[in-house]
């Protein structure tokens, strides 16, 4: 270790450079927050969701000869999560005469959605309770969830919402989504060095020329470190599964129904 790094490191504040285990949601996020943190290893592991796995076989709609595509903003309008990229395409959207809907499903304040409201392209839908959203979905048809983040998912739940809907996903590869998605049928992610308001706007183009069955597009995933499955089931657990108090024992049988 460099003397650089060791003073690095000597800076970390004593309970992160202490502790046993350091631990980040997604692999994406191990890489990124490692050279803060030289010398001291990080755990890269999946954020344990109460719900079932997310396995649900993706729908594909075919477009329709003339149809409105119907795309889906999934989440709150944001600009780290696209907000501005959203308002370009429903532009361009509307000065290329192409048919497309965008259905913006979240909470959103009342300055963006006057923002939002002002293009013919998009439907401001506004907040939504969480049992509510397979029959939102179910009565909005989407044709495809679209999320053109431009900074750095950790996660996202958005996305485990259109996942566990069974809809296509078209989004930006940055952060937790391009690893979270490898492999899925009928998804296409983005470069993220490309992923602007042009690109998306092509790609939405592109999957309506082709009547939705373009095939799956993915970013590589292979520079990042493995991670450590079902880490809070059972390693994180580890003093719960030696425990004979039944609270304990319940919630551990509770996270792996």
């Amino acid at each position: 270790m460099s003397a650089i790094q060791r003073t690095a490191r000597d800076n970390i504040l004593p309970l992160l450079r202490n502790a046993k285990r350091r631990i980040a949601v997604s692999a994406d996020l191990a890489r990124r927050i490692g050279p803060f943190m030289p010398g001291l290893p990080v755990i890269p592991v999946r954020i344990f969701e109460a719900e079932s796995p997310i396995n649900v076989p993706v729908n594909v709609n075919p477009l329709a000869d003339g149809e409105v595509m119907r795309v889906l903003a999934l989440g709150r309008p944001h600009p780290t999560k696209g907000l501005a990229t959203i308002i370009e395409v429903a532009r361009r959207a509307q000065q290329e005469n192409f048919p497309l809907e965008i259905a913006c499903l979240g909470e959103v304040d009342q300055e963006t959605a006057g923002l939002l409201g002002l293009q013919p392209h998009v439907r401001v839908l506004g907040a939504y309770a969480q049992e509510e959203l397979t029959n939102i979905v179910a009565s909005l048809k989407p044709h495809l969830a679209w999320f053109p983040f431009n900074v750095p998912e950790t996660h996202s739940y958005a996305l485990s919402d259109a996942m566990r809907s069974g809809l296509p996903v078209l989004a930006s590869g940055i952060g937790a989504v391009a690893e979270r998605v490898i492999g899925r049928q009928a998804t296409w992610v983005v470069p993220f060095d490309g992923a602007d308001a042009d690109t998306h706007f092509r790609w939405l183009k592109r999957l309506y020329r082709d009547r939705m069955q373009t095939t799956a597009a993915y970013v590589p995933v292979d520079h990042l470190p493995p991670v450590l499955e079902r880490f809070y089931p059972d390693a994180y657990l580890a003093p719960i599964l030696k425990s004979r108090w039944p609270p304990l024992r319940w919630l551990h049988r509770l996270m792996n129904r």
